[in-house]
């Protein structure tokens, strides 16, 4: 590996750690300010909420724009997986096409308020259902892609992200039905007379509340899925030290820490009541990006583990966009329609934080299929966070041989028939088993290779 080919990749990642840091920091302010106790009337029309609010939508439209290009370079450089490049190519075109639609919706709003001080509902509404149904596609095209990974062979971590997959694309639907219910019933134009509203505003609380529950147990899954797959971790830091920083995030989530230091504010006077208020807002909001720094660590781990350099850029991609998926994949308040419209910003990261997260995993897989030295070496690895690695990408080698062995099969199926005149019946239960044959035989053979490469060594 020459230096020339690992500066790219080095830059690439370094890119995108800065700009999810920036997101991250732009979209905890996104969800802090409407929400402030300050933010009134005269607030809202101030001109540092405006300028704040122009420069958070560009620098999140620009970090979007980068995002898509990072994954489209990425395609074009690496050659391992230039089967799957059409494929590729066509959700990358369909995912790329939506997002920059996002993109054009959120410069139109913000032209609209610095030009007319007012801005469509409509238009917000097409952007926040455009990015939660491109996300909803994604993460349940991801889900469908461990449960088929699960045909060949169980593994609780596989499980456990297949099922959070699933939760976060049904957190996401149902915060689609919420959203689009509750802004049916405010005005077309949102202008700058509109007073700041509040939660009192919400037509259907039980829906709310259900929207809330399953928001939650897509956090606690995803913290599951995390927790095993860091599980590696025990041995270095101890079983104590080491149930104890992955319960922060959860114990964060459902306010255990804020109810014990807002108990202690209160008894020693420290906060007044609005400073208490705005203490419990912004700890509620930070409970995802902790959370998300969790559940990307897991994926880094794997990325710091591995030597091939296509599976370690594509697990740290995994990382990003399980961070901001994480932080945007919340209830942002969008529905009541502030001025302007924060909230906006966040939900419309959700579209690329799932495409990150689906490239860097699905391309993983692919990568560790189609190398043998690859899979070879994650295999023989005593880390037990290579594991997950080493299981999708065996599991997608084990696919493409069955697609091919039947697309083979089924072909000379029908020629015999065209040339014999007679029916011929495939049975599908023969065409496993001949499946399974083909993959033992190409198992040992590797196996061979592998022993004979080493005994050369040995001599040598």
């Amino acid at each position: 590996m020459t230096t020339q080919d690992t500066i790219p990749l080095h830059s690439k990642t370094t890119t995108a750690s800065i700009l999810t840091t920036l997101v991250v920091i732009l979209l905890i302010f996104d969800g802090i300010i409407p929400h402030l106790p300050t933010y009134d009337l005269r607030t809202q029309n101030s001109f540092q909420i405006h300028l704040f609010f122009v420069v958070e939508v560009f620098a999140c439209v620009i970090c979007q724009v980068l995002y898509l290009q990072i994954i489209k370079t990425r395609y074009i450089l690496t050659p391992n997986v230039g089967n799957f490049r059409r494929n590729a190519n066509i959700t990358h075109f369909c995912v790329s096409t939506i997002q920059y639609a996002i993109i054009a919706l959120l410069i139109f709003i913000v032209l609209q308020i610095q030009v007319s001080h007012h801005y469509n509902s409509l238009a917000v509404s097409i952007a926040t259902l455009l990015s939660l149904f491109l996300s909803i596609g994604l993460t349940s095209l991801l889900a469908f892609r461990f449960i088929v990974w699960l045909k060949y062979g169980p593994d609780r971590i596989v499980v456990a992200y297949a099922i959070a997959m699933i939760m976060i694309t049904v957190s996401s639907l149902f915060l689609a039905i919420f959203i689009s219910l509750e802004m049916r019933h405010n005005p077309s134009v949102i202008d700058s007379s509109r007073i700041a509203v509040s939660t009192s505003n919400i037509t259907d609380f039980s829906f709310k509340e259900f929207q809330s529950y399953i928001s939650a147990a897509s956090f606690v899954s995803l913290w599951i899925a995390s927790v095993l797959l860091l599980s590696h971790a025990r041995r270095k830091w101890g079983t104590i030290k080491f149930w104890l920083l992955v319960a922060i995030p959860l114990a964060y989530f459902f306010g255990a820490f804020q109810l014990i230091l807002s108990f202690i504010f209160n008894y020693y006077d420290i906060l007044n009541p609005v400073q208490n208020y705005t203490f419990d807002l912004v700890n509620s909001i930070l409970t995802r990006p902790l959370g998300g720094v969790l559940f990307g660590i897991a994926f880094w781990t794997i990325a710091k583990g591995i030597k091939d350099k296509n599976i370690k850029y594509y697990m740290k991609l995994s990382a990003f966009g399980i961070v901001l998926l994480s932080i945007s994949n919340v209830d942002t308040g969008l529905f009541m329609l502030p001025y302007p419209p924060f909230g906006l910003p966040t939900l419309s990261f959700l579209g690329v934080s799932s495409y990150l997260l689906l490239v860097g995993i699905y391309n993983s897989a692919i990568s560790v299929s189609l190398d043998d030295k690859v899979r070879s070496s994650i295999q023989k690895s005593v880390e037990q966070e290579l594991k997950f690695v080493s299981k999708i990408g065996s599991s997608q080698m084990q696919r493409q041989i069955e697609n091919k062995v039947k697309t083979t099969t089924k072909k000379l199926f029908k020629e015999l028939e065209e040339n014999s005149g007679v029916n011929t019946l495939v049975d599908s239960e023969d065409i496993n088993e001949y499946i399974a044959s083909v993959i033992k035989e190409k198992e040992l053979l590797m196996s061979k290779k592998r022993y004979n490469n080493n005994k050369n060594s040995s001599n040598h």
